[in-house]
């Protein structure tokens, strides 16, 4: 997440706060947002309970929602359920399995990040916004 300059997508099934929920996660995401007024952090979603419990990415988006948004997929039945973290064009870190905590990272793997990236696209226009996790301002 580092690496991140101008788009950052990720495909969880619930945001693990194990993997997601830390604080150098946390850092690296805020950094890659005040970067640039260019930066984009999209979080796909097969589950929104366990995050809406309180997570750090969430109150993140809630600070900086004009670059970061979150959305929920339908419920799709037997969907694969996997997560991809696609960095720029560039990088792919993905995880099999929800309760897993093995995952592979493809680093300067521009033709596998595109590949990813355009599927993670795709399930984005199927997708709703994730209502419980914005802000509501009050007058």
């Amino acid at each position: 997440m580092a690496d991140a300059r101008r788009r950052l997508r990720v495909l969880s099934f619930d945001l693990d706060p194990r993997l997601y929920g830390g604080a150098g996660v946390y850092k690296h995401c805020k950094d890659f947002l005040l970067l640039s007024r260019h930066s984009r952090l999209q979080i796909l979603l097969h589950d929104t309970r366990r995050a809406s419990q309180g997570h750090r990415l969430v109150d993140l988006g809630r600070r900086l929602s004009s670059f970061v948004e979150f959305r929920v997929l339908p419920e799709i039945e037997d969907a694969q359920v996997s997560d991809w973290v696609i960095i720029d064009e560039s990088h792919l870190l993905t995880r099999q399995r929800p309760e897993a905590l093995e995952s592979r990272l493809w680093m300067n793997a521009p033709q596998r990040a595109r590949q990813f990236g355009r599927d993670f696209d795709d399930l984005w226009t199927q997708s709703e916004p994730a209502l419980e996790f914005r802000t509501i301002g009050l007058g």
